[in-house]
């Protein structure tokens, strides 16, 4: 249906070994931050975690990473704001996989780990729950960063996975507190590791200063109980091997979910110049999912374009991404700023998945346009009040609003946010497009 081009480069051109040094220190950044995103906590944790024989998060869900960068920049969150999630095939179906890192603050969940919040396929649950020094904030994105809704928090996520039928597995490996005890009990399936699973609203502590019992962690919650007395547990797992082998048999004895057959459908890309009204017919009457590269500063401003109906042009625009049901995949390899951010399917509008080349840059205006938006309201206010402009202030204001709209569009910090999927190597991005492509739903964008 579409056509196919065949690129002119070639590696040896100048062009090429151009962009090639120009590229090099921003991967070597993204380098480092993968690095930091990799960190389980300090070594003696996980050395002591390891001599328990328990294995990593790491180690039990290899998978397309999603969310790597989540929490980066973030004095009061931690590397994968302490929650590994993605992609994964499990005898041949597509789940998604999150677990605790139980090695950063005990699996405690922060502000950003909440954010990260999904309903994931399987589970594998060590949580503190809440972090507890950390008090409870209504904390917003950067004024930089576009507004999106706030995602789902994680049982809410839970309870309306089980209502639109969306089997769940939740592997308890270790403890599983307070709140993080409702996930195995909202699970369609859950499986308790032996002397290791503890899971219960309060532990032994609370329980005997609220109530004067004396009671263990096995007591109150530990596996044998729950499989065998409460009822919350449906398997029992002699160790963490025997728990993944009972969670992979349980994907296993899923019904096998409609793909529509036929060969895989090409992927259109957009870029910020197709017409909406122009692409997207001959798309929606397939599965046709639609991948669209940021590289836009926005809608054109100024009299001619007003005259000539930017406007109508750009809610066409607009519309048209709002009403497609096919799957949507995002990237932003440049600018994504403004209207321009909504157009090509931004945070906002959902896209299946939204990654970030590590160069990449998403607010509501470009730095210098929104310093200079802010300079000259200030100098009318002045105006209107009579008031003389005090030029260095005004400057010093400048310099700083841009520097801040600067650090704040960066991809590390939009993405430490979680408004992306992570920020991607563009040498590899063919690795997250084809994943999420995969298993496309007959009738649903998510």
């Amino acid at each position: 249906m579409f056509r196919q081009y065949t690129t002119k480069l070639a590696p040896s051109d100048k062009v090429c070994q151009d962009n090639a040094a120009a590229w090099q220190p921003v991967l070597e950044k993204w380098e480092d931050v993968m690095q930091w995103a990799a960190g389980e906590g300090p070594s003696k944790h996980v050395e002591r975690h390891h001599e328990r024989g328990m294995l990593s998060a790491a180690a039990i869900v290899p998978f397309l990473e999603l969310m790597p960068t989540a929490g980066c920049n973030i004095k009061h969150s931690s590397p994968n704001a302490s929650v590994l999630c993605g992609v994964g095939l499990v005898h041949g179906r597509l789940v998604m996989i999150a677990g605790n890192i139980p090695t950063l603050d005990s699996g405690a969940s922060n502000e950003i780990s909440v954010k990260r919040a999904s309903a994931p396929a399987k589970s594998p649950s060590r949580t503190a729950s809440h972090d507890l020094p950390q008090p409870i904030r209504r904390r917003q994105p950067p004024p930089a960063v576009p507004r999106v809704p706030r995602r789902r928090r994680r049982l809410q996520g839970h309870h309306l996975a089980l209502r639109r039928r969306l089997p769940t597995c939740t592997i308890v490996f270790g403890s599983s507190t307070a709140g993080g005890a409702y996930q195995p009990g909202m699970s369609s399936y859950s499986i308790f590791v032996k002397d290791q699973a503890q899971v219960f609203l309060g532990g032994p502590p609370l329980v005997y200063m609220a109530t004067g019992e004396v009671t263990t962690a096995e007591e109150l919650g530990g596996a044998e109980m729950h499989t065998s007395v409460s009822g919350v547990g449906d398997a029992f797992a002699g160790d963490e091997f025997e728990a993944c082998a009972l969670a992979r048999n349980w994907v296993l004895s899923l019904p096998q979910a409609p793909t529509g057959g036929g060969p895989e459908p090409a992927a259109p890309i957009l870029a910020p110049n197709a017409k909406g009204d122009a692409l997207y017919p001959p798309v929606q009457r397939g599965l046709d999912p639609i991948i669209f590269l940021h590289n836009v500063t926005g809608f054109m401003v100024g009299t001619k374009s007003e005259q000539n109906g930017i406007i109508r042009a750009g809610s066409t625009f607009i519309d048209a991404v709002s009403r497609s049901t096919v799957p949507h995949i995002s990237i932003l390899c440049g600018a994504s700023y403004g209207a321009g951010n909504y157009a090509m399917c931004g945070r906002a509008y959902s896209p299946r998945f939204l990654f970030s080349w590590p160069n990449s840059k998403c607010s509501v205006m470009g730095p210098e346009q929104l310093a200079g938006v802010m300079e000259m309201i200030a100098r009318e206010a002045a105006s209107k009040a009579g008031r003389a402009v005090n030029e260095a202030q005004i400057s010093a204001r400048t310099e700083g609003l841009k520097n801040q709209v600067e650090r704040e569009s960066d991809a590390y910090s939009t993405s430490g946010w979680v408004l992306d999927d992570g920020v991607i190597d563009p040498a590899i991005r063919h690795d997250y497009t084809e994943g999420g492509k995969a298993e496309k739903p007959c009738h649903a964008r998510t």
